[in-house]
């Protein structure tokens, strides 16, 4: 099956926001960063919708939705801090009841600064 790409990143590293093989898109690591590179301002909760709109830009860009997307791999750099603030608006990209599976890590650090990395895997119905 060929590999399908669902956008270049605007960092200068090699690798795509997402790639499409079938009916399964793999949505690489997100930052908070916008199309021109810039991280979000205003904390988690502002990194956090960042994320969650790239997610979503990819998943839509390979035919699907939210609710396609089966699980999430969350990194967090201040967990007592920011994991109800993250959790909070993570929650409402989701329709209840559809929520992927997760993972949460808290890691030393992340690119550029910033507070939270998002990676998914979506699968699309038939």
């Amino acid at each position: 099956m060929p590999k399908e790409i669902l956008g270049k990143t605007v960092l200068p590293a090699p690798y795509n926001q997402g790639t499409k093989v079938g009916n399964t898109i793999h949505i690489a690591g997100q930052i908070g960063i916008d199309g021109k590179g810039k991280l979000a301002e205003g904390g988690i909760k502002a990194e956090t919708r960042q994320v969650m709109e790239n997610i979503k830009a990819v998943v839509e860009a390979g035919g699907g939705t939210m609710n396609d997307i089966m699980s999430t791999t969350v990194f967090v750099t201040n967990w007592e801090r920011d994991y109800a603030d993250y959790n909070e608006v993570y929650a409402e990209y989701f329709t209840e009841g559809q929520e992927p599976a997760r993972a949460s890590m808290h890691i030393k650090g992340l690119a550029l600064g910033a507070l939270i990395e998002i990676m998914a895997v979506a699968m699309l119905s038939d």
